[in-house]
């Protein structure tokens, strides 16, 4: 570790110690990556993140970065040196006989790195933009980005589903490889839904076949804590560059792990150097599934943080972290994945740098004696996918000399060893992955036989039961019958008494008479019948108390055929009466609308209101009912009172059109508890204290 690095850890730990970070706003603030206007280098790495945390602390809004010397050369000014620059690091090759800096040329012509000959690190301080007078005006380029398409494309990129639940709770799961997010009309804003589902992106790419930051390991809140450091630090990488700013869960979150990062950085300095390298591979890798760089500068950018070397920097061809890569990159372009029919062995150059192998090292020491020299192999992949082996007994004295071996050879073809040892362990890769889903499937198993049993026990007492009171047994059969045709897993009557089941069947024996004539209704869509009478309305449920307390009159309700019809059409554009709603989700309703979440004045027909049940459609959103009060229904040829059932739908955007009824003064009556348990109400719980009559 450099001693420019322990500064750095230093100056970060002072800022968390004295809360000088932002992290609401997402700390870079900047408009884009840094980088230096007169040289067009982008600085990436430890360089990147100490130029952020800069302008973070002298809040500078201006992503460019100059030496004095370069501002001198161009007649610019500086306004004020003292306390104002940042530092940045680069590598130089250094003669540690004569202990001096050399130049490239001369690293070159003495062989590149050898005991005498190494690459350290050189500082200098540079200035922000700001900071300096006659500079250009800052061209900021905004690029429009669809934050919720970003994450469907890094999503199918990444090969890793989101699935969305009731929940307040969002999280990656290591073991599923999934991600878990409330549904999205629980979040706030477009913004806020799109940052939460980045942030465990970020998580993700922490898998063995990812970026391998060995999720599954240590629970500890020491390792907890790392991992938020570096989805925090991810987040300031991309915070110019894609929309990942910190939502108020992440907030309180990173607030709580603060503590952790400050001791950690304090005893181990170089966690924070580890932290940084693994954002910078977290934010290329979602940059790039995210399409928004090349294969090619995926690959570049990779290459050099592997390399730990800033890209600022232009190493020696020969730079042994580097001529492989650089080589490599357009032979690779034609390579296809291992593990395909070829019919040319992929091999790579190993040297003893890369291996020691006793057999592989006759002689370290050449001829004269004052150095160690290095022998190289050409190696390839075990049969197997297991491990590298050499593919013939010839020993090489320099890496050209085998590359050449190599071309010279048609059974051959050449790739870099770095991606030749990844893809060895692709095999190892697939049969762990193999072992979890066996050990997921047999968890599964294990569930559904816990299930049978205790279905099996229900059933042992339903036969008990009958024998010891029919009647009774006839009342849960009853119910079993209508909680099965709505979809219903676990009985609302498990562990009820014997008052509470007889009046629970009852009921259902008329939501079951809706039903039937759902799906009676349902036979003749898919038959295309024509010759029925649409007009000609179903019985639905008397109407409930709390919708008698909200103003209707004790009727019963009804449906057309032809509102149920279209309800349950499969959506169109051309038809905004087709809403595409299932047979499970209608038959719901009577049941539904003795509890409602919500009853309020239609904002569009004054003689209508609309109630909004306590289940979502299958799309998500949450379901609606529009009644007409006191209206007349076509009954049997006969015209009857009725509050009438106009139709039922998904609402979309209902955030906004929930705010848009508390605007309207349109609310009658909200259940506070159950809309706040269902993901519905956020910050206007007090203002809808006074219609809540749920305890009425």
């Amino acid at each position: 570790m450099t001693k420019q690095q322990q500064q750095l850890a230093e100056e970060f730990v002072t800022l968390l110690e004295t809360e000088q970070l932002e992290w609401k706003k997402g700390w870079s603030g900047i408009s884009a990556s840094p980088y230096n206007p007169v040289t067009g280098t982008v600085y990436h790495g430890v360089n990147r993140f100490r130029l952020l945390l800069t302008a973070q602390a002298l809040r500078y809004n201006d992503p460019r970065w100059c030496t004095f010397h370069q501002i001198q050369q161009n007649n610019w000014r500086l306004k004020s040196g003292k306390g104002q620059s940042s530092r940045v690091e680069i590598w130089l090759p250094y003669d540690r006989e004569l202990k001096k800096w050399i130049t490239w040329e001369e690293f070159r012509e003495q062989g590149g790195i050898t005991e005498r000959y190494r690459l350290h690190t050189k500082t200098y301080p540079v200035f922000n933009g700001q900071m300096i007078e006659g500079i250009p005006p800052l061209e900021v380029n905004v690029q429009e980005i669809d934050p919720v398409e970003l994450v469907d494309t890094i999503s199918d990129s990444m090969q890793v589903p989101i699935v969305y639940h009731e929940t307040d709770r969002a999280f990656y799961r290591p073991s599923e490889d999934q991600i878990y997010l409330p549904n999205r009309e629980q979040f706030f804003s477009t913004y806020d839904y799109a940052s939460t589902a980045l942030h465990e992106l970020a998580h993700a790419t922490g898998a063995a076949h990812r970026l391998n930051r060995k999720l599954t390991g240590s629970t500890s809140q020491e390792s907890y804590a790392q991992e938020e450091l570096v989805a925090e630090i991810t987040s300031c990488f991309l915070s110019s560059e894609l929309p990942v700013k910190q939502t108020e869960e992440h907030i309180r979150n990173h607030q709580a792990y603060v503590q952790s990062w400050i001791r950690q950085i304090r005893e181990k300095p170089e966690s924070l150097i580890s932290a940084i390298q693994a954002a910078e591979q977290v934010s290329n890798y979602l940059e790039y599934h995210g399409k928004r760089i090349t294969w090619e500068e995926y690959q570049k950018r990779m290459g050099e943080v592997q390399s730990n070397i800033p890209s600022e920097e232009k190493l020696p061809e020969k730079h042994p972290q580097r001529e492989e890569k650089e080589r490599m990159d357009p032979i690779l372009k034609g390579v296809p994945d291992l593990g395909t029919n070829q019919k040319r062995r992929i091999v790579a150059v190993e040297s003893t740098k890369d291996y020691e192998d006793p057999e592989f090292t006759p002689s370290r020491y050449n001829s004269k004696g004052d150095r160690r020299e290095d022998y190289y192999r050409v190696v390839g992949i075990q049969e197997g996918g297991w491990h590298v082996e050499p593919v013939e007994d010839k020993i090489y004295h320099s890496y050209r000399e085998a590359e050449k071996a190599i071309k010279e050879n048609l059974a051959w073809k050449q790739v870099s060893y770095d991606r030749l040892i990844q893809e060895s362990g692709k095999e190892r890769i697939k049969k762990l992955e193999a072992r979890e889903k066996i050990r997921t499937e047999v968890e599964d198993l294990e569930e559904k036989i816990g299930q049978l049993k205790e279905k099996q026990g229900y059933l042992k007492q339903l036969l008990k039961e009958y024998e010891e009171n029919p009647k009774l047994a006839q009342a849960r059969q009853q119910i079993l019958k209508y909680e099965k045709s709505i979809g219903r897993t676990e009985s609302r009557m498990k562990g009820a008494g014997e008052e509470e089941v007889l009046a629970y069947a009852k009921q259902c024996e008329e939501y079951l008479t809706f039903g039937e004539s759902v799906d009676k209704v349902k036979k003749l869509m898919e038959q295309n019948e024509k010759e029925f009478p649409r007009r000609e309305v179903i019985p639905v449920c008397e109407t409930p108390d709390i919708l008698q307390k909200a103003g209707c009159r004790p009727l019963p309700m009804h449906m057309s055929q032809q509102h149920l019809l279209d309800c349950m059409h499969a959506k169109q554009k051309e038809n905004a009466h087709y809403h595409g709603l299932t047979g499970e989700e209608i038959k719901k309703i009577p049941e539904a609308l003795e509890h409602p979440v919500i009853l309020a004045e239609s904002m569009t027909r004054k003689d209508t209101m609309i109630a909004m049940l306590d289940y979502r459609e299958q799309n998500g959103n949450p379901l609606l009912v529009a009644i007409r009060p006191d209206g007349k229904a076509l009954y049997q040829v006969e015209q009857i009172d009725s509050n009438f059932i106009m139709s039922v739908y998904g609402k979309d955007h209902f955030q906004s059109f929930f705010q848009k009824i508390l605007k309207e003064d349109k609310l009658i009556f909200v259940d506070q508890e159950k809309g706040k348990r269902l993901g519905y109400f956020g910050k206007e719980l007090e203002q809808l204290a006074l219609y809540d009559l749920s305890e009425s």
